[in-house]
């Protein structure tokens, strides 16, 4: 088995595996981001940006290019409880960033971002400043000594090869395996709620302000779930519960019902959307 060495090795290239192979590639540090999946996120799954990571952003140089990936940056927040987009409004619990306000205390405004615009610049800043990012490739064991960690990583479709690296980071996600490996226990109340989740591409007219992220948290009577735009005109995410303690599960939602909900969020009855992604989440 062929062998390589480096300084770190990273396990996950989300926004934490990569932003911490940017800032050590950055300081000269060599390091190896490895991702079992074959690209950054293709959902926008963690948007936003707070001033504090605008500033950390800002000494990596890539600052201005997150807040100009984002159109909705420069009107921020809105967040609705409602029936659906067109429906009866119950609650607004924000209208715009004005209570967010942190002007007097920092230099940076928030950034709107999502997770699947971020990632790409994230990943091209570090592999710019030196780093190494390899996509497809899985973090299958990894042993500790005095002196280093030899992890042993395997591509898809190639032969497994052994890392020797002074330092592991776990950025492999919530249900890091790494962590598990090493008994480190989590605490909290657990998973409160299952939902499945849906990034479509479709027109629905003036139902979203397009400048600002439009957040609605929908309880309408056939489903309670929510509905975001994202930074790519024309896309949405949608996600809507379910409830395993009652025998439902993702099987339970082809994408026949998802256009059926969707229609139902949307108050859109003629709605074709063009669903990109679904997939599960706690």
């Amino acid at each position: 088995m062929r062998e390589e060495r480096v300084d770190v090795l990273v396990a996950g290239a989300g926004l934490a595996g990569l932003s911490a192979g940017m800032f050590l590639a950055q300081q000269g540090v060599s390091v190896l981001v490895v991702e079992r999946h074959a690209s950054t996120s293709v959902h926008p799954r963690a948007s936003g940006q707070t001033p504090r990571t605008m500033e950390l952003y800002r000494w990596a140089g890539i600052d201005e290019e997150v807040l100009g990936v984002s159109e909705r940056a420069s009107q921020g927040l809105r967040i609705t409880i409602a029936s659906s987009l067109a429906g009866p409004v119950f609650h607004r619990l924000l209208e715009d960033m004005s209570e967010l306000d942190l002007d007097a205390a920092v230099g940076l405004p928030w950034g709107m971002a999502g997770q699947d615009v971020v990632e790409p610049i994230l990943l091209a800043r570090a592999e710019k400043s030196g780093a190494q990012v390899r996509f497809s490739t899985t973090l299958t064991s990894f042993e500790q000594d005095a002196e280093e960690v030899a992890a042993q990583v395997s591509p898809d479709g190639g032969e497994p090869y052994l890392v020797r690296a002074r330092y592991l980071v776990a950025a492999d996600g919530g249900r890091s395996r790494i962590r598990e490996r090493l008994g480190i226990p989590v605490d909290g109340l657990g998973a409160i709620g299952h939902s499945i989740g849906v990034v479509f591409d479709a027109d629905l007219g003036d139902r979203l302000q397009p400048d600002v992220t439009d957040l609605y948290y929908l309880q309408h009577p056939e489903f309670t779930g929510a509905l975001v735009n994202t930074d790519v005109p024309g896309r949405y995410v949608f996600a809507a519960d379910y409830h395993p303690e009652r025998g439902e599960s993702v099987d339970d939602f082809p994408p026949e019902r998802l256009t059926k909900l969707i229609r139902a969020a949307t108050d859109l009855p003629e709605l074709a959307p063009e669903i990109r992604w679904v997939g599960a989440w706690e």
